[in-house]
């Protein structure tokens, strides 16, 4: 700036000038941030509605009238029906646990999908389209926290990092996921106005912060991550005295408890499932899984591994994706404790409660299936930590020589890869696999054969492990082919273990199913079941009577399966050569049913 326009300007007026300048300089960088965030979603745009998205629009649109749920109850799958009422109408499998409940307290997320099906029907790209502005939103509060507490580079390596994290693929490719997106944005703005409040005056910060935290609350569970990170921002970086600090806390506090109580008290989470635990309900089954799942969270955090993969890996492969994830956590702690120096004190104690803040977010993250998807917040942290780091090796390799300076940019690879170079990737895959997912349900529906199964009958599919075949037929018919679903009452799974079968029919009504080989079992299966089942354990449904014969480890391995009204009744479903195929099977017969895996390969 010239000296005479410093002079006329006078010291108030440049330091005004100056502000704006900085200002403009943020804004540009945030505005860097969105759009590289808008380029990286572009793949979302190819991808129609799959899985939960069939049975939120089927809901929406009065489909299923002896199983709905109101617009703002999407995310309550049991709702108000008993697990008892969904297994004998055949909504769910024989064999579900007779405490099972799945519900999820997010009004304002549901809401939202019903306002994409009430102004655009069933136009998955305008549905897509609220996502990305979510996620855009979600990413404008992160920046702007990253602005507030990093220096600018530094602020602008993790404003990066955040946007092309993986995880953002799934929110933002899978309509259902949206919930994480709201809860997020919520969130996160909730936790700017907080912070704001206490660091620049903003008054607004007094009522608006506990605003979007309710908000977030009743968006996803996500938005407790918020609290987390506004606690330890309480706990550590600010330097009043206790009490003042504790008032400034204590309105996050209130809510955060109530909210938890309440979530307890009416009945909201899981139970009687085996793959979504509650602490409310099991805290010792939660606090068990969250020793391994919160690792598997934590190598996508800190190393850009996909969580999401733990699902298709035996035990033994999940304890080493987690060990994984605990040895990558620790090496980026070390990479940032080699650059204290170049942080400054202050700088690094600010990245040391948000790196724990990080890692805290994810235990209540850890009761369901986890993925890349449940790291909106989390990642704030992680991506802050990264962020400086990076910043601090680059000062360091430009102050060094030699074999010194190849060694700084030897450790900056161990961050540059996974995040500039293995995330983005990720990133862009991520919808594609939903992608694949759809048009896998399209064919399953098209290719099924149902057409002669008796009106009105239910179809009885022996075995599928895989939830494309298992948990997702019966909607991907009545979804894409309303009129051959018709004829049905639905599909339901006789077993969803991925494992060899043999299927005697003795009488004209009875027939049994024999699980061979080493005990198997699948994540799915496990979703409808928690309890181990015994030996005569007997169920009835609309149309049929299971009887447990024999178990091995709690699972059913010999089953009675006897048909109301006679196998002309009962239209038997095999997974078979990449479709599901009608079977016939003559009194006295037996036939041999190898596992195939499905379109997913489980």
């Amino acid at each position: 700036m010239p000296l005479f326009v410093a002079r006329a300007l006078g010291s108030k007026g440049l330091a005004r000038y100056i502000r704006s300048v900085q200002a403009f300089g943020g804004m540009r960088r945030d505005g860097l941030a969105l759009w590289v965030g808008a380029a990286v979603s572009c793949t979302a745009f190819l991808v129609g509605f799959a899985n939960d998205d069939l049975v939120h629009r089927l809901w929406l649109e009065g489909a299923v009238p002896g199983y709905a749920l109101p617009a703002h109850s999407l995310y309550e799958f049991t709702g108000k029906y008993s697990s008892q009422a969904l297994v004998v109408r055949e909504y769910v499998p024989w064999f579900t646990d007779p405490e099972w409940s799945l519900r999820f307290f997010r009004p304002l997320s549901s809401w939202s999908l019903a306002l994409d099906h009430w102004l655009f029907g069933r136009s998955a790209v305008a549905a897509h389209a609220q996502s990305l502005a979510w996620l855009l939103l979600l990413i404008a509060a992160a920046t702007a926290l990253f602005r507030r507490w990093l220096p600018a580079r530094a602020a602008t390596l993790a404003s990066l990092v955040y946007v092309l994290a993986g995880g953002h693929g799934m929110s933002v490719g899978w309509i259902a996921s949206r919930h994480v997106l709201v809860g997020g944005a919520f969130g996160a703005w909730g936790l700017w106005a907080h912070v704001a409040r206490r660091e620049s005056a903003f008054r607004a910060g007094v009522w608006l912060a506990p605003l979007l935290l309710a908000a977030g609350l009743c968006s996803s569970e996500i938005a407790l991550g918020a609290f987390v990170l506004l606690g330890l921002y309480e706990l550590f970086e600010r330097r009043e005295p206790p009490r003042q600090r504790v008032r400034a806390l204590l309105p996050a506090a209130l809510l955060g408890s109530s909210y938890l109580i309440a979530y307890g008290a009416f009945g909201f989470g899981a139970r009687g499932s085996g793959a979504y635990l509650s602490p409310f309900s099991d805290p010792i089954a939660f606090t068990l899984a969250a020793l391994v799942r919160a690792p598997e969270l934590a190598a996508e955090l800190y190393g850009a591994v996909p969580s999401m993969i733990s699902g298709a890996l035996p035990p033994a492969g999940e304890r080493i994706l987690a060990a994984l994830g605990a040895l990558i956590t620790i090496g980026v702690a070390s990479l940032t404790w080699r650059c204290r120096v170049e942080l400054g004190p202050e700088l690094f104690r600010r990245l040391g409660w948000l790196g724990l803040a990080s890692l805290v977010c994810l235990i209540p993250m850890a009761g369901g299936f986890i993925g890349g998807r449940m790291l909106p917040l989390a990642s704030i942290g992680s991506a802050a930590v990264i962020g400086a780091t990076l910043d601090a090796l680059w000062r360091q390799s430009t102050a060094r020589a030699g074999t010194r300076r190849w060694l700084t940019y030897a450790l900056s690879s161990f961050l540059v890869v996974p995040h500039f170079g293995l995330a983005p990737l990720v990133r862009l895959a991520m919808p594609l696999t939903f992608l694949q997912m759809e048009h896998a349900e399209r064919k399953l529906a098209r290719e099924a054969e149902i057409d002669a199964c008796p009106s009105g009958s239910t179809a009885y599919l022996l075995a599928g492990s895989d939830p494309t075949v298992a948990v997702y037929a019966s909607v991907a018919l009545a979804f894409f082919e309303p009129t051959r679903a018709a004829r049905l009452h639905g599909i339901v799974p006789l077993s969803m273990s991925p494992r060899d079968l043999l299927l005697r029919r003795y009488y004209d009504d009875t027939f049994e199913l024999l699980m061979l080989g080493e005990p198997r079992s699948s994540p799915f299966e496990a979703l409808y079941r928690k309890a181990p089942m015994r030996v005569g354990d007997q169920v009835r449904t609309r149309g049929l009577q299971a009887e447990v014969l024999a178990t091995t480890e709690g699972a059913p391995t010999r089953v009675r399966l006897r048909f109301v009204g006679g196998a002309a009744q009962a239209c038997l479903l095999r997974w078979h050569a990449g479709a599901l195929r009608r079977l016939s099977l003559p009194p006295g017969a037996s036939l041999s049913l190898p596992h195939e895996p499905g379109p997913m390969g489980f």
